[in-house]
């Protein structure tokens, strides 16, 4: 199952692009990679030669490596999806399964005795792989604890989990065949910047904010913002002229970020609208998507569609279940806007932002209101929240 650690920011190198998973493949013969292999008995003082072997005969031969992770680069804000070491497993003989350790102290792969000073921490029982082929092992864990810098980078080690004759034998970093040399593999989606779906150059009425809070004459709890639909939020069609409420009509709604549509049509509890699937691969259980519903009219745009980043969805209506007209935006993660604890549990959605800020500091009540030329006034129960979208024009 994939394991979902972390946002990171970083800047942009040469990168291979599937539909929506993205990689970054380190060669060791673009970089200098450390490995070598020892015995417990024979081969003590190890060997850094055009092999690397893990098994034995009564006699456990270890294999020490380590890619130089400095050389990775993401686009932007991402998520890690998984990272992985790619050996090529060259004449095995009878292979064994092994077990992975995390390296916790330095060594060089020249050196014929640091190997054994080397403190380790047991991760995982690994397969034996094949006789001959590429062999992937998850890293995931180890790289992100390495790049986010909790433990210094010193590698891993394969021990092998039966030494009855039983020889792993991989191509190493000084191997003359290339296309074998280990490979540090990473994969990696980007986290779309939104932008809020209404009309920009304009400051637009927030009325419920994530986790259902509102009001009207007292703070109430919009049930359509708690639990499994928590990280939603609502926009009325109003904008802020100065010291101004301007009423809107027909209020344009615009794609919040490139993607594709998941979905375009209408349900009873929506009325009309469009969910989009922003790292556009269709599948809801990747990446993230966001939801923009009670449309007046059935959407402009149909299933399957691409959209580009500002495109017009539809106009803002009071379809569906709806207490008067309004955008009610929703944004998920694999598929999922919250769970039944009501202040949120999702750090992809506590982190990903629009217009600049995370989606929990959309708060109502934060917008100051100045009604004297000294500037005092009030607070509004709403927020009048700036739109930058690149679609300004008004119906």
């Amino acid at each position: 199952m994939k394991t979902w650690l972390a946002l990171l920011t970083l800047v942009v190198t040469s990168l291979s692009v599937s539909a929506y998973e993205e990689y970054q493949v380190i060669q060791s013969s673009e970089v200098t990679v450390q490995d070598k292999w020892f015995g417990d008995y024979y081969v003590q003082d190890g060997k850094n030669d055009d092999i690397l072997k893990v098994g034995g005969w009564g006699d456990h031969y270890w294999t020490f490596i380590k890619f130089p992770i400095d050389t990775v680069r993401f686009p932007g804000l991402c998520i890690l999806n998984r990272a992985s070491l790619v050996l090529y497993s060259y004449g095995s003989q009878r292979a064994t399964s092994m077990t992975k350790y995390f390296l916790r102290d330095p060594w060089i792969e020249t050196s014929s005795t640091d190997h054994w000073n080397v403190r380790l921490w047991e991760q995982d029982s690994i397969p034996a792989p094949p006789e001959t082929g590429e062999y992937t092992i998850d890293i995931t864990a180890e790289f992100y604890s390495w790049y986010t810098e909790q433990y210094p980078n010193y590698g891993i080690g394969l021990k092998p989990e039966d030494i009855e004759n039983k020889f792993n034998i991989f191509l190493s970093s000084e191997n003359a065949r290339q296309y074998g040399r280990p490979k540090l593999k990473v994969a990696f989606e980007r986290v779309p910047s939104l932008k809020l779906p209404l009309p920009g150059g304009k400051d637009w009425k927030l009325t419920v904010e994530c986790g259902g809070k509102q009001f009207d004459e007292e703070v109430e709890l919009d049930e359509h913002h708690t639990g499994h639909t928590y990280y939603s939020l609502d926009f009325s069609p109003y904008w802020l002229d100065g010291e101004t409420i301007v009423p809107a009509y027909n209020v344009p709604i615009y794609a919040p970020a490139a993607g594709k549509v998941l979905y375009a049509g209408s349900s009873a509890e929506n009325g009309n609208y469009v969910k989009i699937d922003h790292d556009s691969d269709m599948n809801p259980a990747t990446g993230y998507q966001t939801v923009l519903i009670h449309m007046r009219d059935w959407p402009l745009v149909s299933t399957g569609q691409p959209v580009s980043f500002g495109q017009k969805l539809g106009i803002m209506g009071d379809t569906g279940i709806s207490q008067g007209v309004h955008l009610h935006m929703t944004v998920y993660f694999q598929n999922r806007a919250g769970t039944t604890v009501e202040n949120g549990n999702s750090f992809e959605l506590d982190t990903i932002k629009m217009e600049g800020i995370t989606l929990k500091s959309f708060k109502v009540g934060t917008s100051w209101f100045p009604t004297e030329p000294d500037g005092s006034g009030y607070w509004l129960p709403w927020m009048f929240a700036p739109s930058s979208n690149p679609s300004t024009g008004m119906q």
